[in-house]
């Protein structure tokens, strides 16, 4: 990102799962692998139900990339019945208090689903805490203008039992076309992620800023088919 550029990054939970999304540049720094530029899911465990976390960040700068990995790590050498919500969230928590003895904070969304749980829940991180999040959160220097965009729409879906997939698409891609046009100075495309409740997982999607109605729609079937 350029200097003085707005970043977000978005977690917003629907009926049947959770979207991740965040601005981002185009190009993909050469330090990280294409699938990994702001959006960082992995699985663990058996084929039979894997584990997973999804690590959502609004800046791949070093030291946020590092804590992520630092974290991903610790968690791959769990054995598979240690794979709950509580020991995953407690492993994150002990390795971010490690990193963050040698290295500056970073501020992360992090997803995670246990199969052991058969439960999926979503946190914020405040120091090496790890804050469950009810609903939605917003990540980075734009995050105050994501809220605002998101808050009405979100509480209007909610109380009409109409957040899906489809819904939840609609608002985050709006929020960051709205981030975009108030600011100016944003990444060139977005990059999307869905957990399934049943630890199902979309896969990374990326697209252009300028992608107009129907590619954006061609994408929601390629989430919602995962």
């Amino acid at each position: 990102m350029t200097a003085g550029a707005a970043m977000i990054a978005i977690a917003i939970s629907f009926d049947s799962g959770i979207l991740l999304c965040a601005d981002t540049k185009h190009s993909v720094p050469a330090r990280l692998p294409p699938e990994s530029t702001n959006i960082f899911p992995k699985q663990y465990g058996s084929k039979l139900g894997y584990a997973r976390s999804i690590f959502l960040i609004s800046e791949p700068v070093d030291w946020t990339v590092a804590a992520v990995q630092y974290c991903e790590a610790a968690l791959d050498i769990l054995q598979p019945a240690e794979y709950t919500i509580d020991r995953m969230r407690a492993t994150i928590e002990n390795s971010l208090f490690e990193i963050y003895q040698r290295q500056p904070e970073a501020t992360l969304l992090v997803a995670l689903y246990s199969p052991c749980d058969q439960q999926y829940s979503l946190f914020r991180t405040s120091g090496a805490a790890l804050r469950e999040i009810v609903g939605y959160d917003c990540e980075g220097t734009a995050a105050y203008l994501g809220h605002y965009l998101i808050r009405d729409r979100y509480r209007a879906s909610q109380s009409m039992d109409a957040l899906d997939l489809t819904s939840v698409f609609s608002i985050a891609i709006e929020t960051l076309e709205g981030v975009r046009e108030y600011h100016g100075r944003c990444g060139e495309s977005t990059e999307i992620f869905v957990m399934y409740a049943n630890g199902r997982a979309s896969g990374i999607q990326r697209i252009r800023q300028d992608t107009r109605k129907q590619p954006k729609l061609a994408l929601l079937a390629n989430l919602s088919g995962a």
